[in-house]
């Protein structure tokens, strides 16, 4: 991705479709769906309340490790935290963050996340894990990203990204701008040639409840845009309004996301 995000990914107007009427056979299917992601998410989360520090839904949380070093957590994201004489581990169990490390020559910091390791005296960066991929972009300095698809690390340097698929087991490498990099700080969600599908994967992060997607090619359609995370569900009826699409509130904190009438 190259030049600025607000060339390639404008921030997209509001529009405001007249209320859609569903019939019954939609409302319980959309019923059953939303019970479903209502008791999967009532169910306790292992993960998140064995981690040494985890941030909610809607929420960024500023991390000042022992070292002077900082992690901010991007919301509903996961991260355990070890330091030792010899070295600093932070293990990124799910979600994202943005990293403002502190340099000791004498004493490494790593950032493990899903089957990459990033290792890195003293500089700012960012890492993400989320579905078997695993994203690594650099603000500056330089850190060393060693993944299962290279003998050695690979070096990223400012300006740099790397993502590996467990999926696909394949490394890809860019150059970003900075304003491109960990763009949630800003809370905003820079959409470039992305699935509704995907976005909306995101947008979960910061909207309280449940979003249902009812349309599956509605899903498969592209969007390039930027989008405020203040406000999940204006941004996203925006995005998808182009394209055909509605956000209708349905039961208690729930979104519907379906093709316009």
């Amino acid at each position: 991705m190259h030049g600025s995000v607000s060339a390639v990914a404008p921030q997209v107007a509001v529009a405001t479709p007249a209320p859609r009427r569903f019939s019954r056979r939609h409302c319980s299917w959309i019923g059953a769906a939303a019970a479903a992601c209502a008791v999967f998410m009532l169910l306790p989360d292992w993960q998140a309340l064995r981690a040494d520090y985890r941030s909610s839904t809607a929420e960024h949380r500023d991390i000042t490790l022992s070292d002077g070093s900082h992690m901010l957590l991007d919301s509903n994201s996961v991260a355990d935290v070890h330091f030792d004489p010899e070295q600093r581990q932070v293990t990124l169990l799910r979600g994202q963050a943005f990293f403002s490390v502190k340099s000791e020559p004498d004493r490494a910091f790593f950032v493990n996340a899903g089957q990459v390791r990033v290792r890195v005296t003293g500089t700012a960066f960012a890492v993400s894990v989320e579905n078997g991929e695993v994203q690594v972009s650099v603000e500056s300095g330089t850190v060393a990203v060693k993944t299962p698809t290279a003998p050695e690390p690979a070096s990223l340097h400012h300006g740099e990204h790397l993502s590996y698929s467990a999926i696909d087991n394949q490394t890809r490498r860019a150059q970003w701008p900075n304003e491109s990099i960990a763009p949630w700080r800003r809370w905003q969600l820079v959409a470039v040639d992305q699935s509704v599908e995907d976005v909306i994967k995101q947008l979960r992060r910061y909207q309280p409840g449940l979003i249902l997607l009812t349309d599956k090619a509605l899903g498969q359609r592209r969007i390039t845009a930027a989008l405020n995370l203040r406000d999940p569900k204006r941004a996203l009826q925006a995005a998808i309004a182009p394209l055909g699409g509605a956000v209708q509130d349905g039961l208690p904190y729930t979104l519907i996301v379906t093709d316009a009438p």
